[in-house]
Parts: C-alpha cells; structure tokens; sequence
C-alpha cells in the first residue's frame, strides 16, 4: 500500500506542475503558431507544417533529402533551383524526353543537300525546302529560285511584244506619278496606255495611267498575238495543221507551235 501511495503523490506531484505550466506552455505555443503561419518558401503563402515549410515544399524537400539547403540545376550557366536527377524542373523535362538535358534548339543539324547550308527539320537530313523536293521526287541538286529558265511556265523567251520587262517597270513609276488615277476619267488605274498606239515604244514620256475601262476605248484593235507570231489568228492556224483550236493552244504553250508554223524572220528578229 505504501508503494501505491508513494505513486499517486508522484502522479499529484506532476499534475500541479502541469497545472502551473499550462498558461505558459499556451503562451508559447501561440507565440510560436504566430511566428510560423506562413512557409518560408519565398513567394508561397502556404501555411507553416514542419521545418519552416507548407505541405507542398515539405513533401518535396523530404522526397530529396535537402531540408534547409538550396541545390542548383547540373546544366552549364543554370541558376534555377535543383527538382531531380540533378537538373531543374525544365532541364529534368528535357533529358527524360531527349536522353540528354540539351535543348534541340542548340543542337544544329546542317541539311545533306551539298551546298545548302540550311537547318535540317526534326525528323530529317533536309531542310524543308529539300524534304518537299524529296517528297515530290524532283532533284535535290536543282538550284532554288523560280525565275527565268528554272520557272516550270518557261516557254523559251518568247514574249507577247519585245521589251516586255522594260514595259512593266515603267509601268509601276508612271502610275505612281499619277497616284494611281486614269489620265481620262480620273478613277482608280490600274494598266497604261501607249500614245503612238505601238507596243515597242515603253518611255515613260509614251505612257498614260489609264483604267481598264479607258484602256479598252483608247487603245489601238487587238491584233491576235497568234497573228504577230505565227501570220494567222487561231482558227487559220487549226485549218492549217487540221487540229483544233484547243491542240494550237497547247502546241504554243509547250513551245512546239513553232515546229510546225516557224516564227518570220523579222518577228524573230525582235524577240531574240
């Protein structure tokens, strides 16, 4: 009995101790709850759970091992804060995807075309222009551009009147000059006129901006460019070859027309 005693005056003993700590244990636990409401995560304003952290960083900084210390990203010139595998959150992105942390941006690809010099797109030895050439089976050696001879319309040089480029740069200036009105009615131009009514002279002191509808009044009767070319308009030439107008056209626009109905000297002459 006297060892029962003894154990309950111990157990009386602590409680008033308890008792009498109790305000003050309420204090510090209030002072302590004040001190650490928010996560000490700059830019979280989580609530505080353990070691200065919220859930979210406590959880991530217990998954790595480092409470308190602040790692950096492996990858070269990286300042961002470490996530896994040793890289940031984005580099981590890019090796788990890539089997590297390198950005295929920086990894330049040059097409295999000779001479190209052009980046090569993701999943090809070409550059764009050279896949698209490949796909539609053409030659991959043949020089870009689209111009002259290496444009698929090319017809050999031959033009509907000489000095056809010389016509269409003027064109532009004297328009301008105009500010795009009709020199007779004073609407919207958008073609020229030739004054001596000829379509070898393009000076710039032989044009006048004129609209469509001008044009068509002013200008000199149509003459068939089969006619200028050729010495007879459509129907005589099928007459001729005894094919139909449609197979003259044809002939004309591969080139061939002439093989059967040669150009005159004198026209050739003031084409080539």
């Amino acid at each position: 009995m006297s060892y029962i005693k003894v154990v309950l005056d111990y157990f009386n003993i602590l409680w008033d101790i308890l008792t009498y700590l109790k305000p003050c244990i309420k204090i510090y636990l209030v002072y302590y709850a004040a001190m650490k409401t928010k996560c000490e995560i700059n830019g979280c304003e989580k609530k505080h759970m353990a070691r200065g952290l919220c859930v979210s960083h406590y959880l991530v900084a217990r998954a790595r091992g480092d409470f308190g210390v602040t790692k950096k990203c492996g990858y070269p010139k990286c300042e961002n804060q470490h996530y896994a595998k040793g890289y940031c959150h984005k580099h981590y992105e890019i090796n788990r995807r890539n089997g590297s942390p390198t950005p295929k941006a920086e990894i330049v690809r040059i097409c295999s075309v000779p001479g190209c010099g052009e980046r090569t797109t993701p999943l090809s030895e070409h550059c764009k222009f050279h896949m698209i050439r490949k796909q539609k089976g053409k030659d991959l050696n043949r020089p870009k551009g689209n111009s002259g001879k290496l444009n698929h319309m090319w017809k050999g040089g031959v033009a509907q009147y000489p000095n056809h480029y010389e016509m269409k740069k003027n064109r532009i200036i004297v328009l301008e000059m105009a500010d795009y009105r009709c020199h007779f009615c004073g609407k919207a131009a958008t073609q020229v006129h030739h004054k001596d009514l000829s379509k070898d002279n393009h000076s710039i002191e032989n044009l006048l901006p004129v609209c469509r509808k001008c044009n068509g009044i002013h200008r000199k009767p149509s003459t068939s460019k089969y006619k200028r070319l050729y010495g007879g308009n459509l129907k005589e030439i099928a007459s001729i070859l005894g094919c139909s107008p449609v197979t003259v056209m044809k002939l004309h626009n591969e080139n061939r027309l002439r093989i059967h109905i040669p150009i005159p000297k004198e026209v050739a002459a003031v084409l080539w």
